[in-house]
């Protein structure tokens, strides 16, 4: 299980706390932009995938819209070209919500028969030639699922990217945090950013449980601390879960930070 861990983190819930300062994109994009630099992270893109009605599935054709492109000129319009209708990334993206880097499944994939996945392999070897040719040796891609079908992904790459497992985890925190501001600002939801920032949604023992998650405890760990059993403590934060609407604890506790639920 993915866990937070202050060290860690400590820029990223900064650039979570801050988040709502920003009411505009670009100044946003700017910050999002430094902060990848310090990874080696020199290009990236915000993008949503929908499917109204339902969540996407595995084999759906898609369109995705392009929120941020800090990618290389020509880039995109080079994997649309090669995929007419949606490539494997994008497939990536909608059937989980964990975060993959590229040299990673290209890793995998090695790994694997010769005859196995053949359209996978194809794809990759497409993918990956598009992006060597715009010096882009290797990446990041952050899946961003929400109710109602809606799946937003930010991508970021360089030419020799850091991307240990530490560094990954912050870097989910700040994709996350900057997707979904960056969706907030482009619906132009005035009304309703503002209605959340004025009520509390949480119980008390819920924000506890979740200020214990941004630590980096587990449910055990809360259970002990708190005098309540595990399970007690997994109800809670799942309940945090649905009312903030998200999917998974490190949305959680971004969302909870910037709607002024916990402080840290």
């Amino acid at each position: 299980m993915l866990l937070l861990t202050p060290d860690a983190l400590n820029e990223a819930i900064e650039f979570a706390a801050k988040i709502g300062d920003f009411d505009d994109v670009c100044a946003l994009t700017d910050e999002f932009e430094g902060r990848l630099e310090t990874f080696g992270l020199s290009a990236f893109v915000c993008s949503g995938f929908l499917r109204k009605g339902r969540a996407p599935e595995k084999d759906d054709p898609l369109e995705y819209d392009v929120l941020v492109n800090k990618l290389p000129d020509g880039f995109i319009e080079s994997i649309r070209r090669e995929f007419k209708e949606t490539d494997i990334t994008s497939q990536q993206l909608i059937s989980s919500n964990k975060p993959f880097v590229w040299s990673d499944v290209w890793s995998d994939l090695a790994k694997r028969n010769e005859d196995e996945a053949s359209d996978l392999r194809e794809s990759l070897k497409t993918i990956g030639s598009i992006a060597y040719d715009h010096n882009l040796r290797d990446g990041i891609c952050v899946p961003v699922h929400h109710s109602g079908g809606y799946v937003g992904a930010v991508g970021m790459a360089g030419h020799s990217p850091e991307l240990p497992n530490e560094c990954r985890v912050v870097l989910r925190v700040l994709a996350i945090t900057y997707h979904d501001r960056v969706l907030e600002l482009a619906t132009e939801d005035e009304g309703m950013r503002a209605k959340e920032k004025r009520q509390s949604v949480l119980s008390p023992r819920e924000r506890e449980c979740v200020k214990w998650v941004a630590d980096g405890k587990t449910d055990s760990d809360m259970g002990e601390i708190l005098g309540i059993s595990p399970s007690t403590a997994h109800f809670h934060v799942e309940n945090a879960k649905k009312k903030l609407n998200v999917p998974t604890r490190v949305q959680l506790v971004v969302k909870a930070i910037r709607l002024g639920e916990i402080e840290l």
